[in-house]
């Protein structure tokens, strides 16, 4: 793509970013977030592609983004329902978090920020959100640094494989990993957890995020395969989830370390 393309991308023109949200935004990043693949059939970026994970962490470390971005692969977990998306809220336990389908209609969005895009031809397109406000302000973002990220995963066939993570990546991270939730027959949602908190006998920890943080953490997939390899952690609960209530099932199960 030609050089005179790349300044093109404007961060006052994607929602989320410098552009505010809107409920037409959050519905169409239903649409994207029920497109891409589903975490047990991602490819393997740490594998298969790790040329390209060094090349766009150099593009964010060029563009001195780095405190502010992350990349991530392209995946869901399960399938949105309409008027949901998915929000990312703290559980207010030992830096647990959890990621659920969530009614646009009961979203305030100056109280919410996006978490990850995908990119499209139209630019960037957010999928995932979370409470609070966003670490990055639009005017604090290069224009130049969005066109030439979303250039590169465009020229290379990644935009179905890779996404931009926005996250606080200044002061370093602890590594964590996502473990996916099947709450009895009323929903499936998803819980990040520190890995030193985690009892990870029985799984396979897939990483799914890159950063520059000091630390080098990263965010992994606790993908279950013992004493079956079913993904995800299954609750036959008729209750309506808690943070509390999760948190002693996943300790009974020997999943988290009990406190």
């Amino acid at each position: 793509m030609a050089a005179a393309d790349v300044a093109t991308l404007s961060p006052i023109d994607i929602p989320g970013l410098g552009k505010p949200l809107s409920e037409v935004a959050m519905g169409l990043s239903r649409i994207t977030y029920n497109s891409l693949p589903g975490i047990e059939a991602q490819v393997q970026l740490h594998r298969e592609h790790t040329e390209h994970i060094k090349a766009l962490l150099a593009i964010i470390d060029r563009h001195s983004m780095s405190h502010f971005f992350g990349i991530h692969s392209a995946h869901r977990h399960g399938m949105l329902p309409n008027d949901t998306v998915r929000l990312e809220e703290d559980m207010g336990i030992n830096g647990l978090t959890w990621n659920r389908a969530t009614d646009i209609h009961n979203l305030n969005t100056r109280d919410i920020h996006t978490t990850f895009f995908k990119v499209n031809e139209a630019g960037l397109a957010p999928f995932e959100f979370a409470a609070g406000p966003s670490p990055v302000a639009g005017e604090e973002i290069p224009s130049e640094f969005l066109s030439e990220f979303a250039t590169y995963v465009k020229d290379k066939g990644l935009t179905g494989l890779v996404s931009l993570e926005v996250g606080n990546f200044a002061a370093g991270q602890v590594k964590t990993a996502e473990l996916e939730i099947q709450w009895g027959d009323k929903e499936l949602l998803t819980v990040t957890v520190p890995v030193p908190a985690l009892i990870n006998a029985g799984m396979e920890l897939v990483p799914t995020g890159w950063n520059l943080s000091p630390r080098d953490a990263g965010t992994h997939w606790a993908k279950l395969t013992k004493p079956v390899n079913t993904h995800r952690v299954f609750f036959d609960s008729t209750e309506s989830v808690t943070p509390e209530l999760l948190f002693v099932k996943l300790m009974e199960m020997g999943l988290i370390l009990k406190v």
